[in-house]
């Protein structure tokens, strides 16, 4: 697998604005809001820690 620049944004990486609402909106209707939480935490962290791994 390539790396890829993520750039500088937070939370969902790189993905265009209507990317990550979809994304959002799909949680939202297929999981209960404890799992999107837990989800939106986990990319969140792997964003922070590969950009971390780059320094």
């Amino acid at each position: 697998m390539a790396n890829k620049n993520i750039g500088n944004k937070t939370g969902w990486g790189a993905l265009p604005p209507k990317a990550e609402a979809r994304a959002k909106n799909i949680l939202n209707r297929n999981y209960p809001p404890h799992y999107r939480r837990a989800i939106d935490e986990y990319f969140k962290r792997l964003a922070e820690k590969q950009t971390a791994s780059r320094k």
